[in-house]
């Protein structure tokens, strides 16, 4: 049976006080405790849309890692909750529900964090234990655990590990290509042909272009909200033969796009464009400026105001001897266009990344060869695993040892490739 002990009435704590976190953690870890199947690690990260926790799911004789997501606002503290019971629903607790939905329309799209199904006998939030009050939570979400971080913090190692340096261009390419991959899988997720449903992994990009996108927009897409997944040098290749998979994550604010009501007529690939654009600008100059502004820009003669991007256009120049393709600058500006007329679509953008993926060499710079790629991903996705640890860490000091082995034989692969 849990240690944890309901506070008293007049001590009353809610998501919102000091050790609001801590008790919201203590209160879901107690159904865990003791579970045969799973081991409790810890916190990845907390907020009010969501806290974050990993877990360890034996089933059989295999052990699997995993990440459970759930609304702390939502958590019965004994009794009551952080929000009244007379008040209208957070939408932090509906952005939950919301989520799961998405994500399960969204099963199998490789570059879309994964929702798994935890068999109902296995899951302690639904088998609660007689004598332990429910925790009150209408919605949580299993999912894949994402060991190598969000790609805001691959981009702060980066910061540390390779001061004064930019991304590789090459991995930007790919990068690039990951989150245009995650926009149409988006975009065509439901898609039919011929009453069939389109296989959009394998489908060639060509063949899309016959087919309206859907109007799916994520809305809270940044890089913060962008996993920096597996290397998979054989899944769609050249698309991964260097770099790791990046996968969208947290659709608590996914919607379908009416163009009718979006400011600028955008439909949900559209929208989904303005965020790629935004976070290749981050990725481009590792987040230095400003992102909030309007500027115009001229690509290929035609000049155009776009959402941010002022500080890439008064250092376009220097961006660009430091690495950055000019050709790539342009597609991003083309992303943040606020002109309807200026914006790519978004197979015909997918073609014109993908090219330059399957295409665009060296040109001679060793750090834009495979091996220096690899070597600096490897080193990146160590640091990511060496340092990326749970606040609550692991009482078994043999899974710690485990981990850093594991993360020894994956930089060992990668290096001999």
């Amino acid at each position: 049976m849990s240690d944890w002990n309901y506070p008293e009435e007049d001590e009353r704590v809610t998501w919102w006080s000091p050790n609001g976190e801590e008790v919201v953690t203590g209160r879901i870890k107690s159904f865990f405790d003791n579970h045969p199947k799973f081991i409790w690690e810890g916190t990845i990260g907390a907020g009010g849309n969501g806290i974050v926790f990993r877990l360890q799911y034996r089933d059989g004789g295999s052990s699997s890692r995993l990440a459970l997501k759930i609304a702390p606002l939502d958590v019965d503290f004994g009794g009551y909750k952080t929000y009244g019971e007379d008040e209208k629903t957070p939408n932090e607790v509906k952005s939950i529900l919301i989520e799961k939905e998405w994500l399960q329309k969204l099963r199998g799209c490789k570059h879309i964090i994964q929702s798994l199904d935890i068999p109902p006998l296995d899951d302690p939030l639904l088998n609660i234990p007689i004598g332990m009050q429910s925790h009150g939570l209408r919605n949580w979400i299993f999912m894949e655990y994402a060991e190598n971080g969000t790609l805001n913090s691959f981009v702060e190692r980066h910061r540390e590990q390779y001061p004064g340096e930019l991304l590789p261009c090459r991995l930007l390419w790919r990068f690039f290509m990951c989150l245009i991959r995650a926009a149409i899988e988006m975009a065509y997720y439901d898609a039919t042909r011929d009453g069939k449903q389109v296989d959009i992994t394998n489908a060639s990009l060509e063949s899309l272009k016959s087919i309206p996108p859907g109007p799916l927009g994520h809305l809270d897409w940044s890089v913060n909200n962008v996993i920096v997944g597996a290397l998979e040098p054989h899944f769609q290749p050249p698309e991964h033969s260097i770099t790791p998979t990046l996968k969208a994550i947290d659709f608590g604010e996914a919607r379908n796009v009416d163009p009718e009501t979006d400011e600028f007529n955008r439909i949900g690939s559209e929208r989904n464009l303005l965020d790629i654009g935004e976070i290749m600008g981050f990725l481009m100059i590792l987040g230095r400026g400003d992102f909030n502004d309007k500027v115009k820009v001229t690509v290929d003669d035609k000049t155009f105001e776009i959402s941010g991007g002022s500080y890439i256009e008064q250092n376009r120049l220097e961006i660009m001897a430091k690495g950055v393709d000019s050709l790539m600058i342009g597609f991003v500006y083309q992303c943040l266009s606020l002109e309807r007329v200026s914006r790519p679509n978004l197979i015909d953008l997918a073609i014109k990344v993908h090219d330059q993926v399957v295409n665009r060499g060296a040109n001679g710079v060793e750090r834009e060869t495979d091996q220096a790629i690899l070597k600096r991903i490897s080193t990146l996705i160590l640091e990511a695993e060496t340092r990326k640890r749970p606040r609550e860490e692991d009482e078994d000091d043999d899974d710690d040892d485990e981990d850093s082995e594991e993360g020894r034989i994956k930089r060992r692969k990668i290096d001999e490739s």
